[in-house]
């Protein structure tokens, strides 16, 4: 109507936000927990798996027919952003996912990979301090600060499990390093994302998630000696059925790892 004006937002309005936090991100660290319990090496599995569905499921939004000659082939619409502006956020968002899944083989807690994750506001901070010039108020700094330090001390923390059997240093330097280095990836990539973003609109995301997941995929070239060894890990666990298989004479048995994976795999899309 004419002379109207947008209130202020109400609760109602807010609701499906921890709505969405509950069903999509805690799920998927439960899927994740469990995943990871059964084979805490199967990292590079685990985001191939979840890159391959992510990239079906965006190619969704991005197929067109395309005439080659007198054949119709599916292809993808033309891109809003230039191809080669993909390039670095593919290898950084491609790092990030990478370590943050291998760290779980050095026995990371899944309440101190999450806490740690929050550790991120520092670096994206230090960035934008150093990189574009931003300026941050006191309660900012002082805020992000007092997140760190609650990061740091769960870290340490996870050192001394309840049992008083203190991991090795080893373990807890690999961990803890791993998950470092993710988040000075995860850190830049934001800030490669966030050009991006100025340059050429925010309206491109699903393009960004269609091509940073399949642009990945060759990357895992690199992992391959690994992901044969974690296949053949996955598919010597105990086989489970599914479905009414129990009752059934046709029904299908699978590797118990895979029915979890496809759980993590299932929450990360959501």
């Amino acid at each position: 109507p004419r002379g109207w004006r947008p209130g202020p937002a109400r609760p109602a309005a807010l609701a499906p936000a921890p709505a969405l936090f509950v069903r999509g991100c805690c799920s998927n660290a439960l899927a994740l927990e469990l995943t990871t319990r059964q084979l805490p090496s199967s990292g590079a599995l685990i985001t191939l798996a979840q890159f391959v569905v992510v990239t079906l499921v965006a190619y969704a939004g991005e197929a067109r027919w395309a005439r080659v000659g007198r054949v119709w082939v599916p292809w993808v619409r033309r891109p809003g952003v230039p191809l080669r502006r993909w390039a670095v956020q593919v290898v950084l968002y491609f790092a990030t996912s990478m370590l943050n899944n291998i760290a779980f083989a050095y026995n990371i807690p899944m309440a101190v990979h999450i806490v740690f994750r929050s550790g991120g506001m520092i670096v994206n901070m230090a960035l934008g301090w150093a990189i574009d010039k931003k300026r941050y108020s006191l309660l900012q700094v002082a805020s992000v600060c007092l997140v760190t330090i609650g990061v740091v001390v769960a870290t340490l923390s996870a050192a001394l499990p309840a049992d008083g059997a203190q991991k090795s240093v080893r373990e807890e330097a690999g961990g803890v390093g791993g998950e470092s280095q993710a988040l000075l990836a995860s850190g830049w990539c934001a800030e490669v994302q966030e050009r991006t973003g100025a340059l050429y609109g925010r309206q491109h995301w699903h393009e960004a998630l269609f091509y940073s997941h399949l642009f990945s995929l060759p990357l895992f070239a690199l992992q391959r000696r690994s992901l044969v060894h974690q296949i053949h890990a996955a598919n010597a666990t105990p086989r489970e059925c599914l479905g009414l298989c129990a009752r059934s004479p046709w029904g299908i048995k699978v590797p118990s790892y895979y029915t979890k994976l496809a759980l993590n795999v299932g929450t990360q899309l959501v």
